[in-house]
């Protein structure tokens, strides 16, 4: 029987105070998975160093009721510990989480008010957090339309989120009932398939669902463009009456004439 000389890397990382001792800790885990094998293998361990990646700095976390209800204009004092911090506190998400506290698709309902400090910056502000299974998840300010699709920064377009329900939705025109779906897509995969699988299937349940509704809007356009022009063609000949049993025939007709139009543009 022939035999074959196989290599393959093993990539992984490992925390330790100091490199001797990262390398350690990396050559005892590798010791142990060759030892569980009968197969005999040549190991040869290198390691880089990692850069660190900034962390944004929890400075305190605060209940809904010490924050919310003092929104406006005008900074407020926030003591954690011997420091006061003067925080903004006219942020449009502000104002949106003191009428929504829940994510408008999956209903978890943000507790905490999480005072926290960006890499690089000496402004602390608040951000809004749920706990769903014993972990913080973020709440969102989404736009009800998409910015991508004109929609305005107001109060009025704005809706709560989660911040995975949000970045299910990302910036394509879906129903919220088309969230809650992939929301529950999301749920049953997460725990049984690596993040970028469960982003290739999310993806393609998204094309599919923004397919759909696409090709229903081009039947719309097309119907509307149909009507005007029959109603253009009515204004020529005289704009003369017509009874509600011929009116609602002619709309008949546009209807299926429409359909055929809208079928053989998607179909082209």
């Amino acid at each position: 029987m022939p035999r074959y000389r196989v290599s393959a890397n093993l990539v992984w990382n490992v925390e330790g105070d100091t490199y001797k001792e990262a390398e350690q800790r990396a050559t005892e885990f590798l010791l142990a998975l060759i030892k569980s094998s009968d197969i005999k293998l040549k190991t040869r361990i290198s390691m880089n160093r990692l850069k660190d990646r900034p962390q944004v700095k929890r400075l305190a976390e605060f209940m809904p009721e010490d924050v919310l209800p003092f929104i406006g204009p005008n900074r407020k004092d926030y003591q954690v510990g011997e420091q006061t911090y003067k925080v903004k506190m006219n942020s449009h998400r502000y104002f949106l989480f003191s009428e929504e506290r829940k994510c408008v698709v999956c209903g978890v309902e943000g507790t905490r008010m999480v005072l926290e400090l960006p890499p690089g910056s000496q402004c602390p502000h608040f951000n809004f957090y749920a706990i769903e299974g014993g972990e913080y998840l973020l709440m969102t300010k989404d736009h009800k339309v998409p910015k991508s699709l004109g929609g305005k920064n107001s109060l009025e377009n704005y809706q709560t989120m989660c911040a995975i329900c949000n970045g299910i939705k990302g910036s394509a025109e879906l129903s919220l009932e088309d969230i809650k779906a992939l929301r529950e897509i999301y749920n049953t995969h997460r725990d049984k398939t690596t993040p970028s699988q469960l982003y290739q299937i999310i993806a393609g349940e998204k094309e599919g669902r923004t397919k759909s509704k696409s090709d229903i809007n081009v039947v719309t356009a097309v119907r509307k463009v149909l009507l005007a022009h029959a109603q253009v063609q009515s204004k020529s000949t005289g704009g003369s009456e017509v009874s509600p049993a011929r009116s609602e025939r002619e709309r008949l007709s546009e209807d299926r004439d429409s359909d055929k139009v809208a079928r053989s543009g998607t179909a082209s």
